[in-house]
């Protein structure tokens, strides 16, 4: 019997990325160090302070990291990075907004996904690619 991640409730733990699937199957339970997948990261410095960084009103902005064009959310004085375009229509989603939930909301179809892990919570099936971003003495990077 096959299974896919449609068939899939994803779980992850913060200590590891662990795939928990809801059903019944030799491969249920998968886990994967967080430290390993942090340290195949190259870390970039896009910012001093988030204040150089042009939000708009919604307090998001697209900028570019080695080559890559990424959308910045700003939440309560926190950066959060992901992938530019949604995943379903390659619309910028720096014309969206983040809700009280912490998700960025496409503008074109109202597709919400997590900040935090890139998962659609509308209930669509997408996944929206994230990036870890961190705050350190010397600015704010960007792990890609």
């Amino acid at each position: 019997m096959a299974y896919s991640l449609w068939h899939c409730l994803v779980h992850y733990e913060p200590s590891t990325m662990s795939h928990q699937s809801s059903v019944n199957s030799p491969l249920s339970t998968i886990n994967y160090p967080l430290s390993s997948l942090m340290n195949n990261l190259t870390w970039h410095l896009f910012a001093l302070h988030l204040n150089e960084i042009s939000f708009n009103h919604e307090n998001l902005a697209e900028i570019k990291v080695a080559g890559k064009k990424i959308c910045i959310a700003r939440v309560d004085n926190k950066a959060f990075a992901c992938a530019a375009q949604c995943p379903h229509a390659a619309v910028p989603l720096v014309g969206g907004y983040v809700n009280v939930q912490q998700q960025i909301v496409c503008p074109l179809h109202r597709y919400k996904f997590s900040l935090e892990n890139g998962r659609n919570v509308s209930g669509e099936g997408y996944f929206l690619k994230t990036y870890p971003v961190e705050e350190r003495e010397d600015g704010w990077y960007i792990g890609l």
